[in-house]
């Protein structure tokens, strides 16, 4: 018994620290044993309670402690995604859809894998969609080739990246949505590097939650 209320004292609880792009706010906590137990813990934040912006809501950041500091743990941000609710509230009858998924490699060799989910402002040939896929793998390469993961992700969470996309595909047709539904950092050997190349798509009903430590969640800022 006196084992366990020993273990249970050395549990405290550290602030998680954002990424230096985004300003080094901390974003809530979370309880550890030791500072050693927290490394590589992942956790994920709503971007409405990030930005501020009700239309993020259903997009999460994902992070993963990489260091510890003091009572202080420093975040580095790994992936972005929309949840399929939000995917599916974007949806509409009677416009063009193109769903795209590949793996490219940043400036800085950091290797990912990217989803796209783009809708036309009206219904389209197979020619124009198949255009606007083609299109957008190549920019999305191509920016990722010159660019640092970091910025990369800065980009997406300000929605840059996306409306610079759009933007572009507004030359072939009228695009109503344009969005990346995942980018997602991967271990560099679980993926081959492919420039471009297609990856099996995973369905929406597949996806699970993963698991997150446990966290605490002062301001709400927090979703698990």
């Amino acid at each position: 018994m006196a084992s366990e209320d020993k273990k249970l004292v050395k549990k405290k609880w550290y602030k998680l620290v954002a990424p230096k792009l985004m300003n080094n706010q901390v974003l809530g906590e979370i309880i550890g044993k030791e500072s050693e137990s927290l490394i590589n813990s992942t956790v994920k934040f709503d971007l409405m309670t990030l930005t501020n912006d009700p239309k993020r809501q259903g997009i999460y950041a994902k992070m993963k402690v990489t260091s510890v500091q003091g009572d202080n743990a420093i975040l580095t941000t790994i992936g972005y995604s929309m949840i399929p609710a939000t995917v599916r509230r974007k949806m509409k009858k009677g416009v063009g859809k193109v769903e795209d998924s590949f793996v490219v490699e940043t400036g800085d060799k950091q290797k990912v894998v990217v989803k796209v989910f783009i809708l036309t402002r009206a219904k389209v040939s197979k020619s124009i969609l198949r255009k606007i896929r083609k299109q957008t793998r190549e920019f999305i390469a191509e920016y990722v080739k010159k660019n640092k993961y970091e910025n990369i992700i800065y980009d997406l969470l300000d929605s840059k990246l996306q409306r610079t996309i759009k933007d572009m595909l507004t030359k072939v047709y009228p695009i109503r949505v344009c969005e990346i539904r995942d980018f997602e950092l991967k271990d560099k050997n679980a993926l081959p590097i492919v420039s471009a190349e297609p990856v099996e798509e995973e369905k929406a009903e597949e996806v699970q939650a993963e698991k997150i430590e446990e966290v605490k969640e002062p301001q709400e800022n927090i979703s698990e």
